[in-house]
């Protein structure tokens, strides 16, 4: 198989629950570290509407390192506060729960991602630029056409490339094969993947198994390319998918590939023409502050 260094029989692909994923992925997910205890708190606050302001703030004081990256992001280019906020209590306060806990949420899982653990940094630092401007557009999107939770798009946003994440950080030579095969083929990265055993859909399905992530953002990071009618989050899986092709068009990456959006997502949002001119045009101008916010991430 292309991806084998050495030459060999094909890798063995593991297909139990219908995944496409060859069996060193499948490991490499399984050694991941578990999600810290502090991210899944956070997670268990957006769920759960009984949760307060205070409640979040007891669980993000239990990690020193993220309660600075908090107010490190709290006054940077991203918001434009012009008071510095230099306590948690202010940065909960002034931001709400909502800003609080996205932060948080991509600040805790790109540490998890850190130079010492992965191969290719660089890959992973693009990789990451790219989805926090699906996260942005996710949310411009679920604002404009009330279908979707603005908090859930974004962080489905921030989420949905993970399995993406994981090839660019653990097997980034497959990454660049798959880039390569597409660009050579004239193929969508989609039909590469296929071709070569890794589908970094269900990479991301996988993950969300190994981390105990919330149904909805299981769906997003597995469905994000096949925003079909029959999902159960439908409408938060389109403003993702949406938002994917909008990043890819405004800023191509390595891959090179620029997406229409499907019928049923657009169907799914109510979103026509004039609408997602608008929210091109939205997320073209929050590119700065999208840049200082991965500045402050990273």
């Amino acid at each position: 198989m292309y991806f084998q260094s050495n030459p060999g029989p094909a890798r063995e692909l593991a297909y139990q629950e219908g995944k496409n994923i060859s069996q060193p992925m499948l490991q490499g997910i399984k050694a991941l570290p578990s999600l810290p205890q502090v991210l899944n708190q956070i997670l268990s606050t957006m769920e759960d509407e009984k949760s307060s302001a205070s409640d979040l703030e007891k669980v993000i004081r239990q990690d020193q390192a993220l309660c600075s990256q908090l107010l490190s992001v709290a006054n940077s280019a991203y918001y434009g506060f012009m008071a510095k906020i230099t306590t948690l209590r202010r940065a909960v306060v002034v931001l709400g729960m909502s800003e609080v806990r996205k932060v948080c949420l991509g600040a805790g899982i790109f540490n998890m991602f850190n130079r010492s653990r992965v191969k290719n940094f660089k890959l992973v630092e693009e990789q990451w630029a790219h989805s926090l401007a699906v996260a942005e557009g996710a949310r411009i999107l679920a604002s404009r056409t009330r279908k979707a939770d603005p908090e859930q798009a974004f962080t489905g946003g921030l989420l949905h490339d993970l399995g993406k994440l994981v090839l660019a950080a653990y097997f980034p030579e497959e990454l660049k094969a798959v880039n390569q095969l597409a660009a050579s083929q004239d193929i969508s990265y989609q039909e590469a993947e296929a071709m070569l055993g890794v589908d970094h859909e269900d990479l991301g399905i996988s993950l969300a198994e190994h981390w105990h992530l919330p149904p909805m953002l299981s769906e997003v990071m597995g469905r994000h390319h096949e925003p079909y009618p029959d999902l159960t989050y439908l409408e938060l899986v389109a403003a993702v998918h949406v938002a994917d092709c909008l990043a890819h068009e405004i800023r191509p990456g390595d891959d090179n590939q620029i997406m229409l959006p499907f019928p049923e997502a657009l169907k799914a949002l109510d979103l026509d023409e004039e609408g997602l001119w608008w929210a091109r045009k939205r997320l073209q101008k929050r590119a700065q502050a999208i840049e200082a916010l991965r500045s402050n991430l990273l």
